[in-house]
């Protein structure tokens, strides 16, 4: 009566498992689909202003033309009106109605003309006053630039004298030399008390007469020309090849 141990169905076999697991149906989202989250709705349109509602409704309304049917229509009519022509009595007026001009500004009626007329009247002194300050400018600059130019020449004469008489021994009558020396002086003693030189300062006409006086002496005791930059072997030479001991004449 009893079945054998090999007739018996093996619970442990393959064929007992895969009898045991129930059939699964696929899922209808995957993993990553049913992580995602849900976008926001989007935010409701902002609602107008009012201002540009009530300009809406306005030129809505005023591109119609003027209803046949309206009090005013009738009374034009009556006038000797007829639609589509102008107005007065030989139809060279207008064709249209005359347009709104708000005024949404709360100065009162006539402020804002007045504040035009203003600034058209500053704005017509504006270039006057901008001219003379460009050219004061323009002027300030010119002068400064000639007063570095002429230092320098002044400075550059100086330096051409106090070497040629160093050069041909005269540095004991020659004033330059001395006052090259003092300078030396002077400077050495400010970079020993720890101060700053300042030279002495010259006028604009101090600078045109010492230069002056040191062309006519290197011109004269040297046959040189600073502008020219060449020391010429006698005066005719120097006549004949320099156009003239100053900087206008060289240009």
């Amino acid at each position: 009566m009893e079945a054998t141990a090999e007739e018996e169905e093996d619970y442990m076999s393959a064929a007992f498992l895969v009898d045991a697991v129930p059939d699964q149906a696929p899922s209808a989202r995957s993993c990553s689909q049913s992580r995602k989250r849900k976008q926001p709705p989007a935010p409701p349109p902002k609602p107008k202003p009012l201002k540009e509602i009530e300009k809406e409704r306005r030129d809505e309304a005023l591109a119609k033309p003027i209803e046949s049917e309206s009090k005013g229509f009738r009374m034009l009519k009556m006038l000797g009106y007829k639609e589509g022509t102008g107005l007065g009595a030989n139809s060279q007026g207008i064709t249209q109605p005359i347009g709104l001009e708000f005024h949404d500004a709360k100065s009162g009626l006539g402020m804002e003309s007045h504040k035009r007329q203003r600034l058209e009247e500053y704005a017509a002194k504006q270039p006057k006053m901008s001219d003379g300050l460009v050219s004061s400018y323009q002027a300030r600059q010119r002068q400064s630039f000639a007063d570095r130019k002429l230092y320098g020449q002044y400075r550059a004469s100086f330096d051409m004298c106090v070497q040629l008489d160093l050069t041909h021994n005269k540095e004991a009558e020659s004033e330059y030399v001395k006052q090259h020396a003092d300078q030396e002086a002077e400077r050495k003693q400010s970079r020993e008390q720890g101060r700053p030189y300042n030279p002495p300062e010259l006028t604009t006409k101090q600078l045109e007469e010492d230069l002056e006086k040191q062309l006519a002496h290197l011109r004269k005791d040297y046959l040189y020309c600073i502008y020219c930059g060449t020391t010429y072997t006698d005066t005719a030479d120097m006549d004949a090849h320099c156009p003239g001991p100053k900087e206008a004449d060289h240009s």
